[in-house]
């Protein structure tokens, strides 16, 4: 499913980053209150992630994943394979790590300052997080959490 929407508990914070590398839309840290959680499982359609038992009384199950694993390849591979979803290389990297959200394309002219030399001699096309201003390029980093991603989702 390719519009899937999730809430991660305090706990996965690793899982949170990854499934926004994915292009998949992921709040963490997640509202300090249950009602906030359980109004946004509601109003927005997302499912909340946990280890946490404690909430299979208090949340309907369609709303609801207590992930199985404290191994994050595992946790990574058990989301994908329980919602059914997709590595679409368009959605890649669509997403702000930091802050979940969409990222802009930006002129190189406009971030320069803020970028290391060997950055601006090396890489064309940037992007910046209209939230928190943080910038991303396709450099080795991206590279080595795509092969992860494809290692981690192929593994079985």
């Amino acid at each position: 499913m390719v519009n899937m929407k999730f809430i991660a508990d305090n706990m996965l914070a690793k899982l949170a980053k990854y499934l926004r590398a994915t292009g998949y839309n992921c709040i963490y840290p997640p509202p300090r209150k249950f009602q906030e959680i359980k109004r946004l499982t509601e109003s927005e359609s997302r499912i909340f992630l946990t280890r946490s038992k404690k909430y299979n009384k208090l949340l309907p199950q369609e709303k609801l994943h207590i992930i199985q694993s404290d191994n994050f390849s595992q946790q990574f591979r058990e989301i994908f394979s329980k919602f059914n979803l997709e590595l679409r290389e368009e959605k890649m990297f669509s997403l702000c790590l930091l802050c979940n959200e969409p990222v802009k394309p930006v002129d190189k002219e406009e971030i320069k300052e803020q970028l290391p030399e060997m950055t601006i001699k090396l890489y064309s096309e940037f992007y910046i997080c209209p939230k928190c201003h943080r910038i991303y390029w396709y450099g080795g980093h991206t590279k080595r959490m795509k092969e992860k991603i494809n290692s981690i989702i192929t593994r079985k």
